[in-house]
């Protein structure tokens, strides 16, 4: 089971790595239409964190349910439209920039934003149902330091050397070894969890309910956090 926890942490760790590079990749490629005001950096920010609850929502949705045939489904797709970025641009119309945002980068990186946000929570999700008793949530650990990886060394190494269209490239690379992971620990999930010899696990005392305030804490929280985000000038 060691080797499937690296496999989880590999694909945890890639997963929030991709996610902030792409970032800025993404938004430098609308530079040449839409300039670099602030409200261009301000429209893809509230691009980025709408797909992020998405992706948190389809996690959610996905760790309560087994469908992993659907999730390497959709591992597969989001590959193919990685490819496709990294040959293909999408159009924009500058005289809609809002909505020219939103379509070109959902065209380009929805898809794919979504699997590798949605990649965290889900995973710790399925490494706690294989191993019982196991707390999986110092994964989260490893995601910050990707994250912050990923930001460090974008504007000090990959940005100053690298062309636009050499860092969709490699960045496509990187997703396809995530997709290849991920696709992997869905799979070997289905079958551990599906084994007629997996031994059987004890029932548990459901935990206490959430009080409601609680509850509203945790979205409204985040929340002001992010529009604080996007209210200061790129």
């Amino acid at each position: 089971m060691s080797g499937s926890r690296s496999l989880f942490a590999a694909a945890i760790f890639l997963a929030a790595f991709l996610l902030f590079l792409v970032e800025p990749m993404a938004a430098k490629q609308l530079l040449p239409a839409l300039g670099g005001s602030a409200a261009v950096w301000i429209t893809c920010l509230v691009f980025f964190q709408t797909a992020l609850l998405l992706a948190y929502l389809y996690a959610h949705w996905l760790a309560q349910r087994s469908h992993f045939v659907l999730h390497t489904a959709l591992l597969l797709l989001a590959t193919a439209s990685a490819i496709l970025w990294t040959v293909h641009s999408t159009g924009l119309n500058s005289t809609h920039p809002i909505a020219s945002i939103f379509l070109a980068l959902g065209a380009s990186i929805g898809l794919p934003f979504l699997m590798l946000g949605a990649t965290s929570p889900l995973l710790q999700a399925w490494l706690a149902r294989l191993q019982s008793g196991v707390v999986p949530w110092r994964l989260y650990a490893l995601s910050n330091l990707a994250s912050l990886l990923a930001l460090a060394l974008y504007p000090t190494l990959v940005e100053p050397h690298l062309t636009l269209h050499v860092q969709r490239q490699l960045w496509c690379c990187g997703f396809a070894a995530f997709a290849l992971i991920s696709a992997l620990l869905a799979w070997k999930t289905r079958a551990q969890t599906q084994s007629p010899s997996q031994p059987e696990q004890t029932a548990e005392a459901p935990p206490p309910a959430t009080p409601l305030l609680h509850k509203l804490l945790w979205v409204l929280l985040p929340m002001g956090a992010a529009m604080e985000l996007g209210g200061v000038p790129g």
